[in-house]
C-alpha cells in the first residue's frame, strides 16, 4: 500500500513540525477502495508525510494531535487526472481539497497562470493539491479555443519546448494534441448516429473499423473487442 500523506504546509503549521509531529484519526471508518468494504472504528496514525499504522487498537503516540473520526469516512487522496485550473479559476483550489482531491493533472493552462499557481500550492501560500502542470497545449485550433500555443509548422513544434523548460522550475510536459493524415475522413465515414443512449455503449464492428483504418493507413492499437471470424 502507498502511504504517503499529503500533508499541505498550512497543517504543519497548526499540528508542529511537519517533518515530525504525529496525528491520529480516531474512530473513524475507513474504505477500502479495492474492495469498497467499510472498516469501522479504525486509528490511522501519521508520523510527518507517512502513515505508520492502521488498526482498530493501534497506539497513539505521546503527544500526537489528536482527530475524532465518529462519524467520518477515510479514503487514499484522489487525483483528478483532467483539469484546467485557469478555467476554474484560482480561487477554487480549496474545493478540491474539500472533495479528497489531493492532486491534479491540468491538461492546458498558461505558464504565466499555472506554473506561479502550481509554486504558491507548493509552498503553501494558497490551499490547493498538488499540481502536475505540461503548460499549455501545443496545436492549431480555433483563436476561440483556450489555453493554447499556436503551432502552425514543425519548425515552430521544434523550438517552443525549450522556451518552457526555461521558463519552469521542473521539466515541462507537453501535451501536443495531432491528427495523422487521414483521420477526419477515417472518423466521417465510420460516424453514424447512436440508435440509443445507453451505457455501456455497444461494440463496434471490428471488422469495418479495422477495414476503414486500413483504407486511410491508420494504425489500430489494441486490445479490441472479440467478435467471432475478425482478426486483429
Amino acid at each position: 500500500m502507498h502511504n504517503r500523506v499529503h500533508r499541505h504546509p498550512s497543517v504543519d503549521r497548526v499540528a508542529g513540525d511537519g517533518q515530525s509531529q504525529s496525528v491520529a484519526i480516531t474512530n473513524a471508518t475507513v474504505i477500502d477502495v479495492a474492495t469498497g468494504r467499510l472498516q469501522n472504528g479504525v486509528t490511522v496514525v501519521t508520523q510527518g508525510e507517512r502513515i505508520v499504522g492502521i488498526g482498530p487498537r493501534f497506539t497513539i503516540p505521546p503527544g500526537a494531535t489528536r482527530v475524532n473520526g465518529n462519524g467520518e469516512f477515510l479514503i487514499p487522496g484522489l487525483w483528478d487526472m483532467h483539469s484546467h485550473h485557469q478555467g476554474t479559476g484560482a480561487d477554487c483550489l480549496d474545493l478540491f481539497i474539500a472533495k479528497g482531491v489531493v492532486g491534479t493533472r491540468d491538461m492546458g493552462g498558461d505558464t504565466d497562470f499555472i506554473l506561479p499557481l502550481r509554486e504558491r500550492v507548493k509552498s503553501g501560500a494558497v490551499l490547493g493539491p498538488e499540481i502536475v502542470a505540461p503548460g499549455p497545449i501545443l496545436d492549431d485550433a480555433p483563436p476561440s479555443y483556450p489555453y493554447r500555443h499556436r503551432v502552425t509548422n514543425a519548425q515552430q513544434a521544434r523550438e517552443i519546448p525549450h522556451g518552457f523548460k526555461i521558463e519552469g522550475t521542473v521539466p515541462a510536459r507537453m501535451l501536443i494534441l495531432c491528427a495523422p493524415a487521414g483521420f477526419e475522413h477515417f472518423v466521417l465515414e465510420m460516424s453514424e448516429p447512436a440508435k440509443d443512449l445507453t451505457l455501456p455503449p455497444p461494440a463496434p464492428d471490428i471488422g469495418r473499423l479495422m477495414a476503414v483504418a486500413a483504407k486511410y493507413k491508420i494504425d489500430i492499437l489494441g486490445p479490441l473487442p472479440k467478435q467471432p471470424g475478425v482478426s486483429t
